[in-house]
């Protein structure tokens, strides 16, 4: 959808009106109306143009959410100040104390604002303009009765300078843009598409119709018709008549302004000059003005094209090529925001409420967004853990289920919450003991259990002299434990003191000698395995060759015979 901007021009002598429209990717100027003041009325200029503006807005049925207008240069105050620093907080700082010396008022009956000309190594050239809240007041009443309230209030002189985004103009070089209004005489002196320097004299059409109303005790409107019908200005008077030399005092004491304006800039860009002047406005219709301000001041003066760049359905661009641009220049200050010059005096106790209440809508709607990101990211944190939860609860039912299964001991006292924990530090504790008896078997590192077995087996006493029977055979390494029974306690001794001959035991003894229920002779042998040195093992005895039967070596020895 299209976005609809309005930039309102109120001059002294007619209020103008600009529509642009803005697409996704281009603009176009779809309307533009002009309503002449009321020169006789004795309302005061802002009800005069508030009026104005009234009735131009009945002629067209205009959106007013996006409206930019301008204040009048000669009724507020422009002001150059170069600092001797470029921190820009630092300006922000010290902008009000640099002024109290050059304003009579209070600092606080004013509302200043301020756009950064040019930033140098240890200089700053500030651009300040300030008007005194009470007429401000008075003008944002006046377009508010017209049923406007601007989005942006700005400054005619200084807004004049947006025009240069689509005119005919040097993309390099300085350049002067020339508005000559009713009352006053606007000049922006540009670098290509950037604000230099900036100055409002107040020479304009309407003085050049007041010398020949009183020249020739005519009222207004009839003096404006005369100097149309046969007004024109030369450097020469030779030719002229009693109207055009009338008209050329004035136009010398515009041109002295124009030159004072010039040698302002000098004394701020003294390595610059002015390579043209471009004109606009009511006042450049007087015959013979541009030619002699080009004369007078050698510098080449054309007239403004700015709807020559631009899509516009005007119907006769001709006739308001003139008087069309600064009302323009407001909507394109909306459009090139990222360059347009910041100054805008709706801040502060003025800033533009809807912008306020849109703003409070917005936190109102980002809080209203981000509650919702937070209740649901809740409800998603709670469903997770409760999947999370149940998935826990299912792999402890199959841990249990599967331990059980190893150990069904276990498995009575695991019930309820944490049994899978349980079980598993039985697992673990059970995993522990099975490694301490694989380390214990471990061949590379102890005596091998068989071979332990078959010192015993040799070193017990034949089964004529004694008869055992070994229940249980416990070995953990360094130490071995034999449990068995025996016919009488004497057979006990003799198995004692067999296995104390071996080199690999030590620290035979018995233990739990007892006589059992069947006249058996319970009884334990504690030992103590010697760990062979680094290269020796238990030699495992080799077995003796079978010998052969002496008949069959004798049937031998008589085949041979």
């Amino acid at each position: 959808m299209a976005q609809t901007i309005v930039g309102i021009d109120l001059g002294s002598f007619s209020v103008k009106v600009s529509l642009l429209e803005r697409s996704l990717r281009d603009f176009e100027l779809v309307w533009f109306g002009e309503q002449p003041i009321n020169q006789a009325s004795r309302l005061t200029h802002e009800e005069a143009s508030a009026a104005a503006l009234r009735v131009l807005l009945e002629k067209k049925q205009i959106p007013l959410d996006n409206v930019a207008v301008n204040f009048p240069a000669h009724h507020l105050a422009c002001r150059v100040l170069e600092l001797p620093f470029t921190n820009i907080k630092k300006i922000e700082q010290t902008l009000d104390f640099e002024l109290e010396n050059y304003i009579p008022l209070p600092l606080e009956e004013l509302l200043i604002d301020y756009h950064i000309l040019s930033i140098e190594e240890n200089r700053s050239t500030v651009l300040t303009a300030y008007v005194p809240k009470t007429r401000f007041v008075r003008y944002l009443d006046a377009l508010q009765s017209a049923g406007v309230d601007p989005r942006f209030v700005g400054v005619d002189a200084i807004d004049l300078s947006h025009i240069a985004q689509i005119a005919l103009v040097p993309q390099e070089g300085v350049y002067a843009l020339m508005d000559i209004g009713h009352e006053k005489t606007n000049v922006c002196v540009m670098e290509g598409q950037k604000l230099l320097y900036v100055r409002s004299v107040t020479v304009g059409g309407f003085h050049f119709t007041r010398v020949l109303q009183k020249a020739f005790k005519l009222n207004f409107e009839k003096a404006e018709d005369l100097k149309q019908d046969r007004g024109r200005v030369s450097l020469s008077e030779e030719g002229l008549d009693q109207v055009s030399r009338n008209l050329n005092q004035v136009a010398h004491e515009l041109l002295s302004f124009i030159r004072q304006t010039y040698l302002g800039f000098k004394h701020l860009y003294a390595d610059k000059e002015w390579s043209a002047i471009f004109l606009c406005g009511g006042g450049v219709r007087l015959n013979g003005l541009s030619e002699m301000i080009s004369s007078t001041l050698r510098i080449n003066v054309a007239y403004l094209e700015c709807l020559d760049l631009i899509h516009h359905r005007l119907p006769e661009p001709d006739s308001v090529r003139d008087v069309v641009s600064l009302s323009l220049a407001q909507t394109l200050k909306v459009i090139f925001s990222n360059k347009a010059v910041k100054i805008n005096f709706r801040r502060g106790e003025f800033a533009f409420q809807r912008d306020i209440k849109a703003l409070g809508g917005d936190i109102k709607q980002l809080g209203l967004w981000l509650g919702l990101v937070f209740v649901l990211g809740l409800f998603n944190f709670l469903f997770s853990w409760y999947i999370l939860q149940m998935r826990i609860s299912k792999f402890n039912s199959q841990v249990v289920k599967e331990v059980s299964k190893v150990l069904p001991e276990a498995k009575g006292g695991m019930k309820g919450e944490g049994s899978a924990k349980k079980l598993l530090t039985t697992l673990n504790s059970k995993i522990g003991e099975v490694q301490m008896e694989l380390d214990a078997l471990d061949s590379s590192r102890q005596p091998k259990v068989a071979a332990l077995l078959l010192e015993i087996s040799q070193k017990m006493p034949s089964k004529d002299d004694v008869t055992v029977d070994i229940d249980d055979f416990n070995f953990t390494g360094d130490h071995l434990r034999l449990d068995g029974r025996a016919t009488s306690f004497e057979a006990v001794d003799k198995i004692k003191n067999a296995l104390s001959t071996s080199v690999y035991f030590k620290g035979v003894a018995t233990q739990n000698v007892a006589k059992g229920v069947r006249d058996e002779i319970k009884f334990s042998l504690s030992l103590d395995v010697v760990m062979p040195e680094e290269g020796e093992g238990i030699k495992e005895p080799t077995k003796e060759p079978e010998r052969e039967p002496a008949e069959d070596k004798n049937s031998e020895k008589k085949e041979k015979a």
